[in-house]
């Protein structure tokens, strides 16, 4: 991360600064001093990178106390400064990922009053290279993720050096040091993870006592038990088997007993279904239904014959009745036919007058042609000079505008200074009178008597001052004066602003805008001139136009005259084309008309009233064509027909005749079809009949030979129902017995398996418990502290070995030394044998050369992140001479070895002899030398 340039505006005790990281001499130094008198505001420029990067900073985190306040006191808004209404950071910088940011924090009060509520603070940050913008909290904080590296704290830790904790640290006792470790470095992951060691070796505790009792718990049958069970299980089976046989051949017989009764039944309703159909078939009313179908079937050709040849007469005389019909459509399209050889005879005249009408010479043509583009041109002119005229006068208008806006820019100019001078005045009577009231200034004032010696200047007091609440009455008044003198500079800054703005948008944008439309408007005016004139030529070259003619009424008259010839011509053109079409139409219907009639000889009636039918002249005739086929085909289709029922009635072993023909032919096909089908059922019933009962009768004698097993001697005398029910008791009784005694044992297997799986699971579970607990005792604890500590103590050595090598510049005489497994921190002094003494005996000055050695080392913790400045606050009032020089050339060797450039925030005037770039920081403002 590069710093690029940091804006402040009303942040603490800072009114406006503009501080630019990237231009000299900041740019090109290596270390630079932040100086200034206390409470100037120097580490509010610290305060003012942290605000537009992250939303907060670090004057906030250290921030307690209490009380009836607008704010917390850990709130950032509280940095706006007293007295304002609005004030900002904003931050340029280059991130690490090569994107350019514009980071900004915001916070102001209601109306922008020093008196109005505080509102709420918007932070926002821009990617400049494409213009994206983050505005939610979440956003923010991963595109800083991305272009930093670093959250607030790390930020605060690597680039903000907290000199202040060190030197604390050094100190402390070890439970402070812990903390402060832990505060410093962030090292509570630890403690977290010894707390979670600790539960999650309490819990596998827990699961394999759980797993212990189940496995315990988990038992089958004892040898005796199985044994037992086993035994009973064979009886039940055998006993089972037992009575299903008996069941099985007690049922077969009742089966056989049954199906012989029911076999004789169905034999002798068999034998009479099988009579019953036979006398049916040999009655005589069949016998007569079956000649009807011989002599329907063998009659079959002579009944088409006769029925085709009937056919045949009919349609040759529908026919002939259609084609006398069509007379009427005929005579109809004879009229239509010499009514359009009349109107073809009109539109032949029509067409010769239209052509004479549009014989015109190509040069008159050429002019009629204009009439349109003049008429055109002279509109474009006229709107032409209407819109530049238009114009100019906006542009008067403007300068008018212009001269009233410079006049009220001075007015106002000169009330806004005089309004800011009246509120520096009454602001500088506040502050002479604010320091008088305050708790010290009436503490000291109350021990004042006539004729003493003043504690402050040292002068004799001749007379007592006022009273305090007249003295507090006049800060009062001070205070108001000075907030409405500073509320009416402010509208006099803002209306000043706003007019100069607005002046300067119409001198530079508004008036140059139209002034540039006037002078595309007159050269379009010059070109519509000229494209008139063009338009114009082949008039005045014919010595059509003469110089007092109305220009734009002669080109209405010709544009006039060329629509009418252009229309004449289109009329000529639609009548040739239907003028052809309608000699093609009447040739068409000519022919038609005339192959009708050929067609159509003897049938058409010449004197039938001529009507309009519902077909076209082409339709009638393929109408014609088709009805004068049919007749010939009917006439020859009844010819052949009566050929073939003369022939059949003359064989001579034929006794039919054409009255039986005639008979024969009323009844339908579908009719003897049913007839046939049910002649075949009659049939068919007694072939079925005469089967079944043989199928019987061979089932009788089958169910007669069927085997079936013999009752035991003992059980012949008892009923069968009862002995069938006594076995179905004893079968039930045995299967329950196999099922109980198979689900003993099924259940002792089972229960010995879990016990063997519940047994691993239980040997597994310890396993994995004392390994954790064995972890635990090393690391683990209820509060995580144990861990927590070995791993401070363990940075803590770390953080030494780095701060050593810093040691070397700043202090080569101490080494810092850990005590293992402790955090006394020890230093070996060189100048005594490298004796090993606490750190506590070093002196002040070499106290803050190893609190800045420890503050670098923690410094390169982040320093591969890339941040290329780096900020240490106060502490160099206690060096020598000497060891100022060795720190300063210390820090300047960051910027050859980490390419960083320090910052140092320092009061001391040593410091400003040594380093020759500065950021001043004073009541007036931030200035940067060299």
């Amino acid at each position: 991360m590069k710093l690029r340039k940091l804006v402040l505006h009303n942040i603490a005790s800072i009114t406006d600064a503009e501080i630019d990281f990237d231009a000299p001499p900041i740019d090109d130094a290596g270390i630079f001093l932040i100086s200034g008198p206390t409470g100037s505001g120097k580490s509010t420029i610290l305060d003012g990178i942290a605000l537009a990067i992250y939303g907060n900073a670090p004057r906030f985190e250290r921030a307690n106390g209490g009380g009836e306040l607008e704010l917390k006191p850990t709130d950032a808004r509280n940095i706006l400064r007293h007295g304002t209404g609005e004030g900002h950071a904003v931050l340029t910088f280059l991130g690490s990922n090569g994107n350019e940011y514009r980071a900004e924090w915001r916070v102001r009060r209601a109306r922008n009053k020093a008196s109005g509520k505080i509102m709420r603070a918007d932070h926002n940050l821009e990617r400049l290279n494409d213009g994206a913008t983050f505005s939610r909290r979440n956003e923010i904080a991963e595109e800083i993720n991305s272009a930093i590296g670093l959250d607030y704290q790390q930020f605060c830790r690597t680039v903000m050096l907290p000199q202040g904790e060190f030197t604390r640290f050094l100190f402390a006792k070890d439970t402070e040091k812990a903390a402060l470790l832990e505060k410093i470095t962030r090292v509570d992951i630890y403690s977290r993870l010894g707390t979670a060691i600790y539960r999650r070796a309490t819990a596998h505790q827990e699961e394999y006592a759980f797993a212990r009792r189940l496995a315990d718990e988990t038992n089958g049958l004892s040898a005796e038990e199985e044994q037992e069970a086993r035994n009973a299980y064979a009886a039940a089976v055998e006993d089972e088997e037992k009575a299903s046989a008996l069941l099985r051949m007690l049922e077969e017989r009742k089966d056989k007993e049954r199906e012989v009764a029911e076999a004789l039944a169905r034999v002798t309703s068999g034998r009479s279904e099988a009579e019953q159909a036979a006398g049916i078939a040999a009655s005589v009313d069949v016998a007569n239904r079956r000649r009807e179908i011989d002599r329907w079937n063998r009659s079959l050709e002579a009944r088409n014959a006769l029925l085709a040849s009937d056919k045949a007469e009919s349609v040759a005389r529908d026919a002939s009745q259609r084609m006398v019909l069509l007379s009427g459509q005929v005579n109809f399209f004879e009229v239509e036919c010499a009514r359009l050889a009349a109107e073809t005879d009109d539109m032949v005249s029509e067409e010769r007058e239209l052509k004479k009408m549009v014989d015109v010479t190509d040069e008159r043509k050429n002019i009629l042609k204009q009439g349109n583009r003049i008429v055109s041109e002279c509109r474009a002119v006229d709107e032409a000079q209407a819109m530049l005229d238009r114009t100019v006068e906006i542009i008067g208008r403007h300068e008018k505008e212009a001269e009233r806006l410079e006049e009220l820019r001075v007015k106002l100019e000169a009330e806004a200074r005089a309004a800011d001078s009246l509120m520096r005045e009454k602001k500088s009577v506040y502050e002479s009178l604010k320091d008088s009231v305050d708790k010290f200034a009436v503490a000291m004032r109350a021990t004042l008597t006539e004729g003493c010696l003043c504690p402050v200047c040292r002068q004799t007091v001749h007379a007592l001052p006022e009273a305090e609440d007249v003295l507090k009455k006049a800060a009062q008044k001070a205070k108001n004066e000075s907030d409405e003198a500073t509320e009416a500079a402010m509208r006099a800054s803002g209306a000043f602003s706003s007019v100069e703005a607005d002046l300067r948008n119409l001198l530079a944008k508004t008036l140059p805008a139209a002034k540039e439309m006037a002078t595309d408007q007159a050269k379009a005016l010059d070109r519509h001139k000229k494209d008139l004139e063009t338009a114009l030529a082949p008039l005045k070259a014919a010595d059509y136009l003469q110089p007092d003619d109305d220009v734009i009424s002669v080109g209405e008259r010709l544009k006039t005259e060329n629509e009418k010839l252009a229309s004449d011509t289109l009329r000529l053109e639609k009548l040739s084309g239907a003028l052809k079409m309608r000699c093609d139409t009447l040739a068409t219907m000519r022919d038609s008309l005339s192959r009708i009639k050929k067609i159509a000889e003897g049938h058409i009636r010449a004197d039938a009233r001529p009507t309009p039918g519902k077909w076209t002249l082409s339709e009638l005739l393929a109408q014609a064509t088709a009805l004068s086929a049919t007749i010939a085909s009917a006439e020859k289709d009844g010819r052949a027909a009566h050929e073939v029922v003369k022939s059949f009635l003359t064989k001579r072993d034929n006794d039919f005749s054409e009255e039986e023909l005639h008979r024969l032919s009323e009844r339908s096909h579908g009719e003897m079809v049913r007839e046939s089908e049910e002649l075949g059922k009659i049939d068919t019933r007694v072939a079925t009949t005469r089967r079944m009962l043989a199928e019987r009768l061979l089932a009788l004698r089958r169910a007669l030979r069927r085997p079936v097993g013999s009752i035991p001697e003992e059980l012949r005398d008892t009923e069968p129902e009862t002995l069938m029910a006594d076995t179905r008791r004893r079968l039930e009784a045995a299967r329950s017995a196999v099922v109980d005694n198979r689900t003993r044992l099924a259940r002792s297997a089972e229960a010995r398996g879990l016990k063997e799986v519940r047994e691993k699971e239980a040997a597994r579970l310890k396993a994995i418990a004392d390994r954790w607990d064995s972890f635990n005792r090393m690391f683990g604890s209820a509060e995580g502290d144990k861990f927590r500590r070995i791993a401070q103590s363990l940075i803590l050595i770390s953080l030494a070995d780095s701060a050593n090598r810093y040691m070397l510049s700043l202090a080569p005489r101490y080494r810092l030394k850990i005590v293992p497994g402790t955090f006394n921190i020890m230093v070996e002094d060189s100048y005594q044998g490298y004796a090993t003494r606490p750190v506590s005996t070093v002196s002040g000055g070499e106290s803050f050369l190893v609190s800045l050695a420890l503050a670098l080392a923690l410094s390169d913790i982040g320093s591969t992140l890339s941040v290329d400045t780096l900020f240490i606050d106060e502490g160099f009032g206690t060096l020598s001479s000497e060891a100022l020089e060795d720190a300063m050339a210390t820090l300047k060797e960051l910027r050859r070895q980490h390419k960083r450039r320090v910052g140092i925030i320092s009061h001391v005037p040593a410091l400003r002899e040594r380093i020759p770039v500065h950021i001043d920081v004073s009541r007036s403002g931030v200035s940067v030398s060299s």
